[in-house]
């Protein structure tokens, strides 16, 4: 399942963190923006790891899209939505 990771995070250390840590899930398609492939499990570990990192008026939201919303995505400009996910976490 595809995911979809936003964060608003004022920090800059915080906010550095958190990028590192979604980089290890996923594809950053815009600068706070990420796109995760993962199945539920994983998807709760990462949503801990993300728990765990932040605090205060740190702010991320997790939106799970379905196959079928998934073919449904619109990108104009950038790159199209991502189907690697060899290198994601375990």
């Amino acid at each position: 399942m595809l995911f979809i990771v936003a964060y608003d995070i004022p920090e800059d250390g915080t906010r550095s963190q958190v990028a590192a840590e979604l980089q290890n899930w996923g594809h950053r398609v815009q600068y706070s923006v990420f796109e995760c492939d993962l199945d539920l499990r994983r998807a709760r570990k990462l949503e801990a790891r993300l728990r765990a990192l932040i605090s205060g008026p740190d702010n991320i939201r997790i939106y799970p899209l379905c196959g079928g919303c998934r073919a449904r995505v619109v990108t104009i400009g950038g790159k199209p939505v991502s189907a690697d996910v060899n290198y994601y976490q375990v």
